[in-house]
Formats: structure tokens, sequence, C-alpha cells
């Protein structure tokens, strides 16, 4: 029987061997993830460099990526993931606007690339992006995105 689902995910990765954690605020699941991760490495079962944690910024923080990347850190008790993704590319609106205020991608992409400068991400991404999304962040980009994580399941095709 398992105690907890923190005590799933440490299962998860001393048992079964994952060493990809793919999450997200969105999710409502980090700090779950994070608990879990802790045990496993307090348990000398892996270092915390033999895992791959991925989170994502979700549209309505993307006018504030490295406050959204910081919370997310808090929860998962890290000092770094190693990718950082915009969870969709679905328009950007400022929480409690009164009005819609779009944030361009050219400024998204920028506080994504501040973030890895200052070490909080190892690499950043985009998920969920079409090929004209793509190519336009490739005219300003100094980082290329490390991928493009597409949704794709029996559920969702």
């Amino acid at each position: 029987m398992i105690e907890s689902e923190a005590e799933l995910v440490r299962r998860c990765i001393v048992e079964a061997g994952y060493r990809l954690i793919d999450t997200a605020h969105m999710y409502a699941i980090e700090k779950t993830v994070g608990n879990g991760i802790a045990k496993a490495i307090a348990n000398g079962a892996v270092n915390r460099s033999d895992l791959f944690v991925v989170t994502k910024v979700w549209p309505d923080m993307l006018h504030d990526v490295e406050a959204s990347l910081s919370y997310s850190l808090k929860l998962l008790g890290l000092d770094y993931v190693d990718l950082t993704l915009i969870h969709f590319p679905i328009t950007q609106v400022k929480q409690g606007s009164k009005y819609p205020e779009r944030v361009p991608m050219h400024k998204i992409w920028a506080q994504f690339e501040a973030c890895q400068k200052k070490g909080m991400t190892r690499h950043i991404g985009v998920s969920n992006f079409n090929v004209q999304l793509l190519l336009d962040i490739f005219t300003y980009a100094e980082t290329m995105p490390y991928c493009n994580q597409v949704e794709h399941h029996p559920f969702y095709q």
C-alpha cells in the first residue's frame, strides 16, 4: 500500500527508475512531486543530477516568468529545473487585468532567457507551438528552444 502521493513519486524514481519528471504549476502537484524527489535524494537512491525535472509557465503568468518559476522552484524544493516550457501559446492575459493585456512573445522569450542566465533553469523551450510560432521565435531568440513538447495521447489526438 502506498502511504502518500509523495511516496508514489519516490517509488517511481527509486523502484521503477524514472529519471524524467514532467510537472507544471497548473497541475497542482509540484509540492507533492518535490517531496517525492526529496525523499528519493535523502535516501541516497539518486542524486539531483540524475533527474531531469521539467516545469511549465501557464499563460496567465507569462507577464512575470521569473515569479512563476521561482514559485515552482519553491514548491519543488529545488534550486533549478532542467527545462522550463511555455505551457501553451494562447492569449497571454495578466492576472487581475480589467481588459486582456497581451504580452508579445519576444518579451516572454526574453524573460525565459533571463531565467536561464540566472541558473533557475538549465534549458528553455515551448509546448504545443506550431511551425509559425517557432519560426517567429527563431528570428529573435538568443537561445533556441530546447524542445517543443506536444501533447499527444489516445484521448487527445
